[in-house]
């Protein structure tokens, strides 16, 4: 199936249980949860993700060990 590839930096969790920061946005505000995902395999400072996660969703990569579960998040910053 596909695999999606984020920055290593985006994992949080931990080795035995990775997670990552999904954002959910309501009109002006967004809040972040956290998700579980299965890692195929890193590549130098890429990750790939085998699942929990879809093409599309947003995901934090900055700060990810300092959020909370329900966490208000600003806008989104285009890369």
């Amino acid at each position: 199936g596909a695999v999606l590839t984020l920055p290593s930096v985006a994992i949080a969790g931990t080795e035995a249980a990775p997670t990552v920061w999904v954002v959910t946005r309501d009109g002006d505000s967004a809040t972040v949860s956290e998700r579980p995902v299965t890692i195929a395999g890193v590549i130098d400072r890429a990750t790939q993700i085998a699942s929990g996660i879809t093409a599309g969703e947003e995901i934090v990569i900055r700060g990810v060990h300092s959020l909370t579960e329900g966490q208000a998040v600003c806008r989104r910053v285009q890369p």
